[in-house]
């Protein structure tokens, strides 16, 4: 394995470690009016369903951030491996 190789493999784990960090962050602080909303006992199943679709979209960025990456990562190693 080349060093181009295994830089373009280390950025890439980093960068998906990173961004798996973050959406965890996101998610815990987008989720905390909903919380509270059910906690205080107003429009539960509201907040509930509000908490549920937030999540997913939360995730769905986060999905593709993280494919988006993937792709790039492909695309550096196959020109770092072209160039050796």
């Amino acid at each position: 394995m080349s060093t181009a190789t295994t830089l373009t493999d280390s950025a890439r784990e980093t960068f998906d470690k990173t961004a798996t960090t973050v959406e965890e962050i996101h998610q815990s602080i987008a989720e905390l009016p909903f919380t509270a909303l059910e906690r205080i006992g107003v429009m539960e199943d509201a907040a509930a369903e509000g908490k549920r679709m937030t999540s997913e979209a939360i995730g769905s960025v986060y999905d593709l951030i993280r494919d988006v990456n993937g792709k790039v990562s492909d695309y550096a190693s196959s020109f770092f491996n072209k160039e050796s």
